[in-house]
């Protein structure tokens, strides 16, 4: 279902496929049980997400993500322009593509990036966070991280600062 011009969209139990026609400000998204996607308009879209969408896929805009519930699954695409997403002060469990900044808080965030990235910047909060690189050349800054794993490939500069103890897999 493609929508349009809308400020809130809540799914019901079932399966939920969304398509945003135009580009969103402002709205609010939940959709619910069941295996549900989001896929966003071309352009900038600002956004706030429930738990229940299992997939977003982005746009060729700068799109910000907002998440209001810890995720303990999923997938966030991104897709082109300058994106952004920032995690619930809950558990977070994502695989995250194609955002050039990633903002965690004070509970336990485990991000997997699922493609490459250059010039991205994480930085996970106070909580016990993991970031497990995509296969391929990284180029990050990342903080309040306390382990990152690299995938396969050169990887390209890691720079971060944490707490004692903080683990680099690379």
């Amino acid at each position: 279902m493609t929508i349009s011009n809308v400020e809130t969209i809540t799914g019901g139990t079932g399966a939920d496929t969304i398509t945003l026609g135009a580009a969103a400000s402002g709205a609010t998204i939940a959709l619910g049980a069941g295996a549900d996607s989001l896929t966003l308009a071309a352009g900038g879209n600002t956004l706030t997400l429930g738990a229940d969408i299992e997939t977003v896929t982005g746009g060729t805009g700068a799109d910000l993500i907002t998440l209001t519930a810890g995720q303990t699954s999923g997938t966030i695409d991104l897709g082109a322009g300058t994106d952004s997403v920032t995690l619930f002060n809950a558990a977070n469990t994502l695989t995250i593509s194609n955002a050039e900044t990633i903002t965690g808080n004070s509970a336990v965030d485990n991000i997997i990036l699922g493609a490459a990235i250059s010039g991205a910047a994480v930085s996970l909060g106070t909580g016990v966070d993991s970031l497990t690189l995509a296969n391929g050349a990284n180029t990050i800054t990342a903080t309040n991280v306390e382990t990152i794993t690299g995938g396969t490939g050169a990887e390209g500069d890691v720079v971060g600062a944490g707490a004692a103890g903080d683990g680099l897999d690379v």
